[in-house]
């Protein structure tokens, strides 16, 4: 492991599929976890697995975090900053998906898919910010390359304000009221948007991730977004090629690895530690 120190790491969503195998990486290499779950039922049994497994060589705790609930982030981050120690790694892995054959209409699966997998996530960023260590402190945005091919679809006036690592985030805030605006009318083709809810968020994860490796740049924060690939998880309805310990191993390597900021750049998006879009 590169830090020197004994680090500290927040893992969203962290009591299941990725997020818990991303977890179990991270203690067998001495880092301390924070693992963020929006059950405390499910979010203690993951931990009472972790803490017994024979690999564990840090520690772990369980903090309850639901991003659907703005009270619920500002909790956990309080709680966070009580600890005193700054956080090494930021991993931003909780999100939600619509199922298939899920027959909530489209326009309906637009506000809610956004509000956790983009909204949530920037605003627990934002108030986790302050908290991250300056000079070696990482974010990682777990995406999806179903962002990326979104992003291919979209119209180039949204696709290069997305990709645009100055914009400001008041502008990505609006391209998704525009979004959820014209899918709730049924245009959202038409003005000039992806045919994907999940694709959609997951796209203005990149945007952002991009806005926030600018920006942070100058603290030494190096941030970083990542497919984990199609794995089989519940979110896949366990369909997926690949299993969840080898989605993980990407965004622990991005989350430790000096070797990873070197190779890749800050505000990078990574699949299988192979950059698919180039940081700022």
């Amino acid at each position: 492991m590169a830090l020197a120190h004994r680090p500290l790491a927040v893992v969203t969503g962290g009591n299941k599929g990725i997020g818990f195998e991303i977890c179990r990486i991270l203690l067998a290499q001495g880092v301390d976890v924070i693992l963020a779950a929006r059950s405390r039922e499910r979010g203690e049994a993951a931990l009472n697995a972790l803490t017994r497994d024979a690999t564990a060589v840090g520690t772990c705790t369980f903090s309850e975090l639901d991003l659907a609930d703005p009270a619920s982030i500002v909790a956990f981050v309080e709680r966070t900053e009580k600890l005193g120690r700054p956080i090494d790694v930021l991993i931003n892995n909780a999100a939600i998906a619509y199922k298939a054959a899920d027959p909530t209409p489209f326009g309906d699966q637009a506000v809610p898919t956004l509000a956790v997998n983009y909204h949530a996530t920037r605003d627990l960023t934002e108030k986790m910010v302050p908290l991250l260590r300056r000079q070696g402190g990482r974010v990682v945005f777990v995406a999806s390359r179903s962002g990326s091919s979104a992003l291919s679809r979209c119209a180039e006036v949204h696709r290069s304000k997305i990709m645009d690592p100055h914009v400001a985030v008041e502008e990505l805030d609006a391209l998704a009221a525009a979004f959820a605006a014209a899918a709730q009318r049924g245009e959202h083709l038409k003005e000039g948007f992806s045919n994907s809810c999940y694709g959609m968020s997951k796209a203005l994860v990149l945007g952002y991730t991009r806005h926030l490796a600018l920006r942070l740049a100058p603290e030494g924060i190096v941030v970083f977004s990542c497919c984990p690939g199609s794995c089989s998880t519940d979110m896949s309805s366990h369909r997926g090629y690949l299993s969840a310990a080898a989605g993980a191993d990407t965004p622990a390597w991005l989350a430790l690895d000096e070797q990873a900021a070197r190779i890749c750049g800050t505000g990078a998006f990574v699949f299988q530690r192979e950059v698919l879009l180039a940081g700022i």
